[in-house]
């Protein structure tokens, strides 16, 4: 059964599906299926799975660097009950560190079990971390991932004893667990060398003070090769843009409110919380400090029956026959989020494929026969009459573009999305008023015998998918 998934902007993800297992003792066990997310930038590669026991499920994948060479894995995992059976040998086989996430459904009181309960997975595991101590390490500390006190989700990192982390549990319930958000940094990094896309622009409000720092520079500018010319002139603009426009930050968006805070009584207790702390601090008294500590742990208690009631109101409309994408569907609206439409699992694959198509559906080779025959005709005449007109000498052909030439074929021209350069019809107007005209300089330049500017011979294309069908 293939597992749901929802399209996270700028990540790709790897999944796992879910499958129906026979154990040793004739019973039925289900795999739920997993899935692990990873930004577009890094360089990343599914790997072999560590031996966490013959029912645990496990979906890991490595983390490259430009060579190839793994440098870190992490295993999303799942294990039942009494399933958790880790193979030490296996886990520090590899010189690289390893961190397994996931539900372990461990529980013990020196894992951090408020209930004091103990089971077989939180026992295995207390034990190997006892033995094994020098080489894994479990981040998150003793506060409970479930939402009945236990604490059964795990962050643990094997063969790395110096990472420097940072672990907390966040109280938005998503399912019966909380979420664990980790924060751990790498003395390497392995990102991804991806082609970044600019645009520059010239804004209007700052077009005198760019043309009078383009003037100054084109003045006392010597252009030596048209290659050269063309990458110092848009170096020159985007650094002119940027500097004026780096203070012009956008304005940080305010986060995500927990969907529990919309009830009466968290706004009321809230409000009487933000008062208490603003009296002690205008008057830190030790009377002002009791009741501000006081505030402050009946906040939490009006939060967390908050959570729970929402959440049991929430579970009313979910049963065992919900799929999971309504589920996640019902989740973003409980979250006040807009619910997106899903993309493609693999749009790098999806691209390929469709530019073969393309292009296969373009080639001459997909004309019919009396086609192709006319246009190589029609190629072959128009080559001839080239040659001709390159042996007779032109009144013309030593003469340069001018001023009023290029203006004129500039007005014809549409905005259109710019290359890898970034420079747009805006910017190539723009240029055209900068005292030498740099643009109709670079373009006599070619005109006169050099070489056309290796930048103007790429381009990147990006195939957009239609959310409906093409009519």
């Amino acid at each position: 059964m293939p597992t749901d998934y929802i399209a996270i902007p700028g990540y790709h993800f790897v999944s796992k599906d879910s499958v129906q297992a026979n154990r040793t003792d004739g019973k039925t066990v289900m795999s739920r299926g997993l899935i692990t997310y990873y930004r577009k930038n890094l360089a990343v590669r599914k790997c072999t799975n560590p031996r966490l026991g013959a029912n645990t499920d496990c979906l890991t994948i490595g983390m490259h660097d430009e060579s190839g060479r793994q440098l870190f894995r992490v295993c999303n995992t799942y294990s039942p009950a009494q399933a958790l059976d880790i193979d030490s040998n296996n886990l520090l086989a590899q010189d690289n560190p390893l961190l397994i996430v996931g539900d372990l459904n461990a529980v013990h009181p020196k894992l951090g079990s408020a209930t004091g309960r103990r089971n077989v997975n939180g026992i295995h595991l207390h034990k190997y971390l006892m033995s094994r101590e020098n080489n894994i390490r479990i981040l998150n500390d003793a506060e409970a991932t479930h939402i009945k006190g236990n604490k059964l989700d795990y962050i643990c990192i094997v063969g790395d004893s110096d990472v420097h982390n940072n672990c907390e549990v966040v109280d938005t319930l998503t399912s019966d667990h909380f979420g664990i958000y980790a924060e751990i940094v790498l003395n390497k990094t392995f990102k991804r060398k991806i082609t970044a896309r600019k645009k520059i622009n010239v804004p209007k409000k700052w077009e005198d003070s760019i043309r009078e720092s383009m003037d100054v520079w084109h003045d006392g500018y010597e252009a030596r090769s048209s290659d050269q010319y063309n990458d110092d002139i848009i170096q020159k603009l985007e650094e002119e843009v940027l500097n004026r426009t780096h203070q012009q930050r956008r304005e940080p968006q305010k986060p995500l409110t927990s969907w529990y805070n919309a009830d009466d009584a968290v706004k009321r207790i809230n409000k009487q919380y933000r008062k208490a702390k603003k009296k002690w601090m205008n008057n830190p008294s030790p009377e002002n400090l009791t009741i501000y500590r006081r505030m402050e742990k009946q906040v939490q208690d009006v939060k967390k029956n908050s959570r729970e009631k929402y959440w049991n109101k929430f579970m009313q409309g979910i049963n065992e026959k919900t799929p999971p994408c309504e589920v996640a569907r019902r989740v973003r609206i409980a979250q006040g989020k807009k619910n997106r439409e899903p993309l493609h699992p693999n749009p790098r694959e999806r691209a390929n494929e469709l530019m073969t198509k393309w292009a296969s559906d373009a080639s001459n080779d997909a004309l019919p026969i009396k086609v192709r025959v006319a246009v190589e005709k029609r190629i072959r005449k128009k080559i001839k009459k080239l040659r001709e007109a390159l042996k007779k000498a032109g009144k013309c052909d030593d003469k340069l573009f001018t001023e009023q030439e290029l203006q004129e074929t500039l007005k014809s021209g549409k905005s259109t999305a710019p290359g890898l350069d970034g420079i747009t019809y805006n910017a190539i107007r723009f240029l055209t008023t900068v005292s030498g005209n740099p643009v109709l300089k670079l373009y006599n330049m070619i005109w006169s015998g050099q070489p056309i500017p290796k930048a103007w011979k790429k381009s990147l294309i990006i195939p957009v998918p239609k959310t409906r069908k093409a009519r």
